[in-house]
């Protein structure tokens, strides 16, 4: 489960994101491709992310990965949804990402999408 200070942290990113979206002139009751991004050490955790987000309906990407800045191979990929940019809905999805990646010993890295007008 999540932390209290992981959920608060989470919520803040989500405010300022949806913030930004809507002074770029985001429509936020139309429906966006919202991606929610995943990292970790091994293909097994994000696969096993990748799974139970299937399950909840939401679409996984292709994995890929890459190194860091000292050499260290990492995997990443993204789950999807088509779901508006309210701050509700996006909050409730985010705290379960949240929660999915702890459960799997990857990290969340929040999420994106393009304005829609």
């Amino acid at each position: 489960m999540p932390t209290q200070q992981q959920i608060q942290r989470q919520m803040q990113f989500d405010l300022a994101t949806t913030n930004a979206l809507r002074e770029r002139g985001d429509d936020e009751t139309k429906p966006h491709i919202i991606e929610h991004h995943f990292v970790a050490c091994n293909q097994n955790a994000l696969a096993a992310v990748a799974k139970i987000g299937r399950m909840l309906g939401f679409e996984a990407t292709e994995f890929q990965q890459d190194k860091d800045d000292s050499g260290a191979t990492y995997w990443y990929f993204d789950l999807l949804s088509e779901t508006p940019t309210d701050l509700n809905r996006l909050a409730r999805e985010s705290i379960l990402m949240l929660a999915l990646a702890e459960a799997h010993e990857a990290d969340y890295d929040g999420w994106g999408t393009l304005v829609a007008k």
